[in-house]
């Protein structure tokens, strides 16, 4: 059995839609009701399960039922009783998806012959055929083969094209039917069922540069009745002959919609291109032939795009919008729904046809154009009319509505939409555009009087239509970085350049990055040796961001740059310096250090995939914590190192992020500390964080639902999916951490390369823009540099979606400061000497044997005065013999028990006990230790040994 991906089983199925309804039929409607509320029994009185799109597919929760939240499989597996992959094979082989038992690709019969005598390259034959009952069915529920014969659609049973010394002939079979748009020069081929999207349409002969299909139609159709009207007028009847135009011509996307349009009896026409636009001629001719246009977009990005074109240039042609529903359904590719041909293939029942053909009259007589206004004429002239219905729709299709908004105090936003950019807009701003709009077109002073008494009011544009827009930049697979020019969609595979307006994404325009991407070679190349060992190759050395983080991640550079560099002659030492100056991997270190070296990067790399991936993934939970990798003593922070600029450089793309200063320990009581925060934040900052900032305050906005506390009263829940990431910056490693908040840092470590020279320590002070010859990041880009930047984040984002599990840094480092931090001071320094105690013959008392515990611990509340429980100061004992590499209660202790605690008599009494295990080495240097600090110091800790 071939392996089926249940992703290509949602994405086949309308993100699962499909299969939600075929269990609970109801569902479909509910996504147009406000609650998403449906019957998932038909016994059910009120409806108790809901429907949501989440994470990239639907899910639903019954209430009725277990109040489980499913996705499509899940509900498969629930009505069933199958297992999940059992649900998945089940479902593709229903839904036919790729994979499956029931899927095959159907092609075309294809053969070659050396080309006949007569025959040149570039001829072609076409060789028709009667049309069949499956094929007329395929093409649409009504069409005919007169329908087809207007507009000279034949049935092919094979056609010939000649090559240069070779015949193709493609055939047609019963499972794969082709089709011909012939005509005496030329011949348009279609082949709806061939799987490769480029095969589909072809031309043979020579292409028509302009073809606009149906219009001899309409033209035939028009003298037929304007012969009519000639032959029943009867002068001393009649005053004049009525108008013999067509009442009206449909222009649709392509030959599919044009025929079963045909098929209810209307004259439609289309270009060889939906991208090929009406003009003006075009438009002075289907006036000629009609009395009105309808325009028929389809229902995607481009297709509405269009309609919004065509609109606005004539302002009388009326836009016919099918119904949205339509788009929850899917075509046999998997795609949503969109067209007209999809529209009666979906909705027409033969059996009802009556209901169908009303429904069709009353979508074509709610056809609207952008003209706002009408004329009629009097004696006193033509007057104007001010049309609402018309109005609201000419603000519609300038991309002005509302947009719902729970967490603000009106509960909604006027906006403007332009291609994916929504911007908020001011009722005064609607109105200047209105009356702007009729002064560039130069319209009648009475028809700009007759618009400027309207007073367009918040009241009155309260009835503007509610867009419905998910502000989605992201999914599981997929992150969507929005530009001035384009946009860039990225996935693990690849980054791609769309136009802007043809994808169905949207962003707050205070979002959009303000410069014109274009794509770039690749810059970096992660992958895996063949020992399984991560490496990297830097392609782009001109990248100021991708060097800066080479620095920082450079942990070995005393060695390298200063060590290995004293004895050298100073041009030497130069020359070293400037060839490699951004290498991450330089001659004078080590394998394992560059290895090291090239971790800490792509580490950093995949931080910032991941806080630049705004999709939340519950498997992925994690918050970012920068911090240093240099050792420092317990309290003792350095700073300088570079982490602020990572963070500069995470805001420069997402753009709206709230900022916590963490200097304050008592920031997590502020009861506003939330305000500001909404789903729209792309990310929170918790910068320079205190030793003992409270991380376990905040593990809640990690890992579920946030609830936000405004200054000006207004409270509300985000919901994880919609909470935004986390990251923490500090001098200093997070103290006493819980174990699962633990697991949820994504640690990032920073060298020392760039410091302060505060004390001494360095031979000088570097700073960032001392590598850049004094230029900022950021301030000082030019358009290359910041071009470059922003393909590297890209880059940045398609690698974190290509790894499934977490990268870390190299953690050595990261554990020891976070050991130190769990141990504090005070517990250390008790600790370093209460360890090195001996006896008479110099042998340690506490090291590699069992001691009470309470002994220990009451030493310590005498000597430091801690306070702490009993429990923690186990936990410290645990803290202080990993950080000296050493085993803390060993499983084989003798009195042992199955809850980890060591019990044995002393004295009598059973007391619990602590018992530290060191390597022999490890042993012998504590010794030596002890004997050094015995013998050349006083111990001003503990000195209350009897001798």
């Amino acid at each position: 059995m071939a392996y089926v991906d249940y992703k290509d089983v949602l994405e086949a199925t309308n993100k699962g839609l499909d299969i939600i309804v075929m269990y609970y039929p109801d569902a479909a409607e509910a996504l147009s009701r406000r609650d998403k509320k449906f019957k998932a029994r038909g016994s059910e009185k009120t409806a108790s399960a809901s429907i949501r799109l989440k994470n990239g597919s639907y899910h639903v929760t019954d209430f009725g039922g277990d109040q489980k939240e499913r996705n499509a499989i899940g509900v498969c597996m629930l009505e069933t009783n199958k297992e999940f992959g059992e649900a998945v094979q089940y479902l593709a082989s229903i839904f036919k998806v790729k994979g499956s038992s029931t899927w095959a690709e159907i092609k075309p019969e294809w053969t070659t012959r050396p080309l006949k005598k007569d025959e040149q390259p570039k001829d072609y034959e076409v060789e028709p055929k009667e049309f069949t009952t499956e094929e007329l069915a395929s093409l649409g529920p009504k069409v005919t083969a007169q329908n087809c014969k207007d507009f000279n659609l034949v049935s092919v049973k094979q056609f010939t094209y000649c090559k240069a010394d070779v015949a193709s002939i493609t055939g047609s079979t019963a499972d794969y039917p082709i089709f011909a748009f012939d005509y005496p020069e030329w011949s348009k081929i279609y082949q709806p069922l061939s799987y490769d999207k480029s095969y589909r349409f072809r031309f043979l002969g020579e292409k028509p540069k302009r073809f606009m299909y149906g219009l001899d139609l309409l033209k035939k159709a028009y003298k037929k009745q304007k012969q009519k009207h000639e032959e029943d007028y009867e002068a001393e009847i009649i005053d004049k002959l009525p108008d013999s135009r067509i009442d009206y011509v449909f222009i649709v996307s392509g030959g599919s919609d044009g025929l079963n349009m045909r098929s209810f009896g209307y004259y439609p026409v289309w270009f060889n291109s939906e991208s090929e636009k009406l003009n003006f001629q075009e438009y002075l001719e289907l006036k000629k032939y009609a009395k009105e246009i309808i325009y028929v977009p389809d229902l995607d990005a481009s297709g509405l795009k269009h309609g919004l074109e065509i609109s606005l240039k004539y302002l009388d042609v009326r836009i016919m919008m099918l119904p949205h529903y339509l788009t929850l359904r899917k075509d046999k590719r998997g795609n949503s729904c969109k067209d007209f041909k999809d529209f009666v293939t979906h909705f027409y029942k033969k059996n009802d046809d009556a209901s169908f053909n009303s429904r069709l009259n009353k979508i074509v007589d709610n056809a609207i154009p952008a003209q706002f206004w009408t004329e009629s004429y009097t004696k006193a002239g033509k007057k104007y009319h001010f049309r609402n219905t018309q109005f609201y729709n000419f603000l519609k299709l300038n991309g002005f509505g509302r947009i719902k908004d729970d967490y603000t105090k009106d509960g909604y936003h006027f906006v403007h939409v332009d291609g994916n950019v929504v911007r908020k807009v001011l009722p005064v701003e609607i109105e200047h555009f209105v009356h702007q709009f009729l002064k560039e077109r130069q319209a009648p002073i009475a028809l700009r009087d007759l618009v400027y008494a309207q007073q367009l009011s918040v009241t009155r544009l309260n009835k503007l239509d509610t867009f419905n827009i998910e502000f989605s930049s992201a999914d599981k697979d997929h992150q969507y970085m929005f530009f001035e020019n384009a946009v860039l969609q990225i996935s693990k595979d690849d980054i791609k350049l769309q136009k802007r307006g043809e994808l169905d994404k949207y962003i707050w325009e205070s979002k959009m990055l303000k410069h014109n991407i274009y794509l770039q070679d690749k810059q970096f190349e992660i992958k895996k040796d063949k020992n399984g060992n991560e490496d990297i190759i830097i392609h782009n050395k001109e990248n100021m961001f991708l060097n800066y983080l080479t620095n920082a991640s450079r942990i070995h550079w005393r060695k390298e740059l200063e060590e290995s560099l004293d004895n050298l002659k100073p041009s030497d030492r130069e020359a070293y310096l400037k060839a490699h100056k951004f290498n991450i991997a330089g001659p004078n270190l080590t394998a394992e250090e560059i290895y090291e070296q090239k971790l800490h990067l792509i580490n950093k790399i995949y931080a910032l995939g991941y806080m630049l991936h705004t999709f939340k993934s519950p498997q992925k939970p994690w918050a970012v914590y920068a911090m240093d990798n240099k050792l420092a003593d317990i309290g003792e922070s350095h700073g300088g190192s570079g982490k602020s600029v990572f963070q500069k450089g995470i805001q420069q793309l997402l753009l709206k992020n709230h900022y916590i200063p963490g200097r304050d320990p008592k920031k997590t009581s502020d009861d506003f500390i939330t305000h500001g925060i909404t789903p729209d934040t792309d990310y929170v900052l918790v910068d320079d964080c205190h030793q003992h900032l409270d991380y376990g305050f905040f593990f809640s906005w990690i890992t579920g639902d946030l609830e936000v506390n405004n200054k000006n009263g207004l409270r509300f829940v985000i919901p994880f999916d919609e909470v935004p990431k986390m990251c923490f910056s500090s001098n200093y490693p997070p103290n006493n951490l819980d174990p699962s908040l633990a697991r949820r840092l994504l640690y990032i470590v920073f060298s020392d390369y760039y410091h302060f020279n505060l004390e001494e320590e360095y031979k000088e002070s570097r700073s960032v823009s001392d590598d850049f010859d004094g230029k900022s990041l950021f301030k000082d880009f030019d358009e290359h540099q910041w071009n470059s930047y922003y393909n590297f984040l890209a880059e940045c984002v398609s690698f974190f979606l290509s790894r499934e599990e977490k990268v870390n840094p190299p953690m050595a480092n990261v554990t020891m400061r976070n050991l130190l931090s769990e141990m504090g001071a005070a517990f250390k320094d008790w600790a370093d000497v209460y360890f090195q105690k001996t006896n008479v013959t110099n042998q340690l008392l506490y090291l590699d044997k069992a001691f009470v515990k309470d002994v220990a611990f009451e030493s310590l509340k005498q000597k430091t005065g801690a306070k702490f429980s009993a429990y923690k100061f186990k936990k410290r004992l645990h803290a202080y013999a990993k950080y000296n590499e050493w085993e803390f209660n060993p499983a084989d202790t003798e009195g042992m028990q199955k809850d980890g605690r060591i019990m044995q008599k002393v004295d009598g009494e059973l007391r619990e006990m602590c018992y530290i295990k060191t390597t022999n080495a490890k042993a012998s240097e504590a010794i030596k230790k002890a004997s050094d600090n015995t013998n050349n110091s006083k111990d001003e800790i503990d000195n209350d040994l009897p001798f």
